[in-house]
């Protein structure tokens, strides 16, 4: 992914052109809103923030998908999802957890309701991913669920990616990483998980 602006998203350049031209005329305008549409845009280049993170890349190891907290996890028939909350103060830089194929298995666009609430599982804006290792023995799919804050899920086209690689960018809600039970999880409840950082397991 090429940047438009060195330390900001791709995702981000849009809004933040928009905010700062924004800020400007309210400036005009009004004090009081030109000062807030300048906070809103300051917190906005946090938000879209192109973090920079060194990939230790290692064939033994499955990493995030994802930045965010651990609020669940279950242990279904032959399955372990995962449940992370991404909020708006994590990085929001969707990586491949190992080499391999990604693909898009589903994508539904919807509303942008509370991620927590059964309505949203349905209705808010989703899409899921495959990821199959190169060898084929290992998989790891990935649901991203919209919070209240979504500008729009980025989507991606199937390819091929090395451990770490960025395919995404996902501002605000609930991922849903799911791995087969014989995944012997290195995280659990309450932990904070960063996206080409932390082991989910070995292989």
């Amino acid at each position: 992914m090429m940047n438009s602006i060195s330390f900001i998203s791709n995702r981000g350049v849009k809004p933040i052109i928009v905010l700062i031209t924004l800020t400007i005329i309210f400036s005009i305008i009004s004090d009081f809103f030109g000062g807030l549409f300048f906070l809103i845009t300051l917190f906005s280049l946090y938000v879209f923030r192109d973090t920079k993170r060194y990939i230790f890349e290692n064939s033994d190891s499955v990493l995030s998908p994802i930045d965010g907290k651990v609020i669940a996890i279950d242990r279904v028939d032959d399955k372990v999802k995962v449940y992370c909350k991404v909020s708006l103060w994590d990085n929001h830089t969707v990586r491949a957890p190992f080499s391999g194929e990604v693909k898009v298995k589903k994508y539904h666009k919807g509303l942008n309701l509370d991620p927590n609430t059964v309505k949203a599982k349905t209705l808010n804006e989703q899409i899921s991913y495959k990821f199959i290792s190169d060898n084929k023995k290992e998989y790891l799919k990935l649901k991203l669920i919209s919070g209240f804050f979504n500008i729009g899920i980025e989507k991606t086209e199937n390819k091929t990616l090395l451990q770490g690689d960025a395919i995404s960018f996902f501002i605000d809600g609930i991922a849903v990483i799911t791995v087969s039970k014989e995944s012997n999880l290195l995280v659990q409840i309450g932990d904070k998980i960063s996206s080409g950082q932390s082991i989910l397991y070995k292989k």
